[in-house]
């Protein structure tokens, strides 16, 4: 017996070894630190392959949350690991392949509690639409958040009884109505969050979800479009029906309305792009118009559309990183509007009536950092 006990812990040291040596996924090895901002090299990372999902074919990213690996399921399968941006406190979900192409009429689906990051070291060729959108609010419900690494900093401190403001994020959010102030009954306007995250996207950060509106029967809040980078070390082609977006979603209609919520962020690089496409969005919600109820308690007489009415979420941030000089002379810059030939939508959402619309977000031209 004395024997048979000793070759079991023999045994069980041998086999802690090679787990040791040898971890069981990149999720249990710990995250992949980006190389610069929100870009991530694809040699850091295990390659899933090459992946073609055809017309008619069905794929879901699932970036996973603080107790879930990512994984993709649907036409093609497999794991994808951990990365952090440079600031070192927000994580992403990778999945890194040799080629990948998503055809027209295939359907993608993008869900989970990270941003996302797409890589491969070949090219990436996109003909179908990939969101991670906020969801729009309802009445007396807030619209989902979209794939975000960012839990809202943007978001407004509503005060108990306010109209509502939209959310922050490239820009300052939409304050929301004061119709009421003029007869000096007005509950107050809820102070917009501030802009947060940087032209260079440093951290990979979604939009946050626009304020609901106050009182019983108030409209929800727009979610927050969620994260996404693509990057191939090759060459990025968007044609056929492909877009991104990242959008914030819109407020719903209540008592009192809901406001927008904030644009995301979206990163594309790769030394060459070939783009005959639909754009890349990340443009705020629309904040909605009060009901008919909060005007008549408010202020007697007062039409409908003039209390109670939510803010415009601002514009989100788009980053690109490409060898070709796109905007203005020079790189590594914010650009002052969208770049010849690359249709981009960072516009603020509009603020229901008599309330502010939502600033607008930024784009960056950046210089591509890895080697050619």
């Amino acid at each position: 017996m004395r024997h048979a006990n000793a070759l079991s812990l023999t045994s069980f040291t041998c086999l802690a070894a090679l787990l040791a040596a040898f971890p069981p996924a990149a999720f249990a090895a710990g995250p992949v630190k980006a190389v610069k901002g929100s870009l991530f090299n694809p040699a850091d990372f295990a390659s899933l392959g090459k992946c073609s999902v055809g017309a008619k074919q069905a794929i879901t990213f699932d970036t996973g949350s603080k107790d879930r690996e990512p994984t993709i399921t649907g036409a093609f399968t497999g794991k994808g690991a951990l990365g952090v941006c440079e600031g070192g406190k927000v994580e992403v979900a990778v999945f890194n392949f040799d080629e990948l192409q998503l055809k027209q009429g295939s359907t993608v689906t993008i869900t989970g509690e990270r941003g996302i990051v797409i890589l491969a070291k070949g090219e990436i060729v996109l003909e179908t639409p990939l969101s991670v959108s906020g969801k729009d609010g309802a009445a007396g419900k807030a619209g989902v958040v979209g794939i975000t690494a960012a839990g809202g900093p943007g978001a407004t401190n509503q005060r108990p009884t306010a109209p509502a403001s939209g959310g922050s994020h490239g820009g300052v959010g939409g304050g929301s109505s004061d119709y009421a102030a003029e007869a000096a009954k007005s509950p107050g306007s809820s102070p917009s969050g501030k802009a947060y995250g940087d032209g260079p996207v440093t951290d990979l950060l979604g939009g946050s979800g626009g304020t609901p509106g106050a009182n019983p029967g108030g409209g929800g809040g727009g979610g927050g479009g969620g994260a996404i980078a693509v990057i191939s070390l090759t060459k990025l082609t968007m044609t056929g029906d492909s877009s991104i977006s990242a959008n914030g979603g819109a407020g719903g209609v209540g008592k009192t309305a809901g406001a927008g919520g904030s644009g995301g962020t979206i990163v594309v690089a790769a030394p060459t792009f070939w783009f005959r496409w639909g754009g890349l969005s990340v443009k705020g919600g629309a904040g909605a118009t009060g009901g008919p109820g909060v005007a008549a308690e408010l202020l007697s007489g007062a039409s409908a559309r003039q209390t109670g009415s939510g803010g415009g979420g601002s514009g989100g941030r788009v980053a690109y990183y490409t060898v070709e000089d796109l905007g203005a002379k020079g790189k590594d810059q914010l650009e002052p509007a969208a770049p010849a030939y690359y249709a981009t939508d960072v516009d603020g959402g509009d603020g229901g009536y008599r309330a502010a619309d939502g600033d607008h977000g930024s784009i960056y031209d950046g210089t591509w950092p890895f080697a050619k």
